[in-house]
């Protein structure tokens, strides 16, 4: 079956455990470990919202920690790059769980109003509609999607 591979599934970064030994990688990942009915560990990431992987042993673990790696670069990539993750684009947003609820960027300036989000914390998706920080999505030609494109432009030097 010939198809589109993830990015993910065909990057590898020389076969080392943990970050790239490049410039600009990812170099801490935070994991949750879970234990499922089945005696299965379940290993997600915040980084990489929408990712999970399910382990049986030590060694797959240790695996694992390499492949939340690469999905913590490849979430990170498609943030900077004012793209959507695909496996957060695809995961529906939960604000009662830390590992689904919408992302949202660090700003420490006063807002005059406390509903404004950054910018920079609405993702595209893939049909053209926008998530809002706040899980909600709207179509591209709303106005709240005109406004924040407009406060990106605004806030992006050329």
């Amino acid at each position: 079956m010939s198809g589109i591979r993830r990015q993910a599934d065909t990057h590898n970064p020389s076969g080392v455990t943990g970050a790239a030994p490049i410039r600009n990688q990812v170099r801490v990942v935070f994991l949750r470990l879970e234990t499922l009915a089945s005696g299965l560990l379940r290993v997600s990431s915040p980084q990489a919202r929408g990712w999970a992987v399910t382990v049986h042993s030590r060694d797959d673990l240790a695996k694992v920690v390499q492949l939340a790696f690469i999905e913590a670069q490849v979430a990170s990539y498609a943030t900077w790059r004012g793209q959507a993750y695909d496996l957060d684009a695809m995961t529906p947003v939960d604000e009662s769980s830390p590992l689904t609820a919408a992302t949202r960027t660090r700003d420490f300036t006063l807002r005059a109003r406390s509903d404004v989000h950054n910018p920079d914390d609405w993702v595209p998706m893939p049909d053209g509609r926008w998530r809002s920080p706040g899980g909600r999505v709207y179509g591209a030609d709303t106005d709240a999607v005109r406004k924040v494109l407009a406060k990106r432009r605004r806030s992006r030097p050329d």
